[in-house]
């Protein structure tokens, strides 16, 4: 509503906030934004979002992972960013949550086996872009998924508006070394799920993969008893 444009945004305009947060030399920046189809308003688009990526030099994109399963076969597709936008970012990773039989997302994936390969998730690129930053980074867990330990409900991290970034209500300073996640938290786009600190659903994607980092970061995952 603040910009009057509908989603999905023109590119362009993601390449413009890039641009602004960059400024503030932040650790790293995370779209957790899928991008795996060419933008219809055209290459030029496309363009102004790869060389906003590629100026800031620390940008993870999101891939999402969907299955199709049919009586003798299953078929995954990555939906990994475009070509033009992969090729300039420093990593991509999947950004797809795991929700339990009753909902609730409690673990993560910080790999994930695709087409004989072994993936990095989303996460796990941004917590080594972090470390390599300068941001103290507790040792990585052995298992190839770790149980979130929740710092609290939805906005417990700060929570900054995008158009005030566009609209420049905020200084760049603010980003100053830190992880930089963007995403959507409105219910309408279907990514907001339930959690232990959000019984009623209302935790957004983006805001889960930001617990999942901090326990990352502090070395902090929850343990079954």
């Amino acid at each position: 509503d603040e910009l009057d444009l509908q989603w999905p945004w023109p590119r362009a305009v993601h390449g413009q906030f890039l641009d602004i947060i960059s400024k503030g030399r932040p650790a790293a920046i995370g779209f957790d934004i899928v991008f795996p189809e060419p933008s219809s308003r055209g290459p030029e688009d496309d363009k102004a979002l790869a060389d906003a990526v590629g100026l800031a030099g620390n940008v993870v994109l999101g891939a999402a992972f969907t299955e199709v399963k049919s009586q003798y076969t299953v078929k995954e597709d990555l939906n990994a960013p475009i070509p033009v936008l992969r090729e300039r970012a420093a990593a991509f990773g999947f950004v797809t949550v795991i929700p339990e039989e009753d909902a609730f997302v409690r673990s993560a994936l910080l790999t994930r086996a695709f087409q004989r390969s072994e993936l990095s998730s989303f996460d796990l690129h941004l917590y080594r872009l972090g470390a390599q930053a300068g941001i103290h980074a507790a040792p990585l867990p052995e298992k190839r998924f770790v149980l979130i330990n929740y710092r609290g409900g939805p906005q417990t991290f700060l929570t900054i508006p995008y158009y005030q970034v566009l609209n420049g209500e905020v200084e760049p300073d603010l980003f100053a070394g830190a992880i930089i996640l963007v995403g959507s938290t409105s219910p309408i786009l279907h990514d907001v799920f339930p959690t232990p600190f959000a019984t009623h659903g209302d935790m957004p994607g983006v805001e889960i993969h930001a617990n999942v980092l901090e326990t990352l970061f502090q070395g902090i995952p929850v343990r079954r008893a």
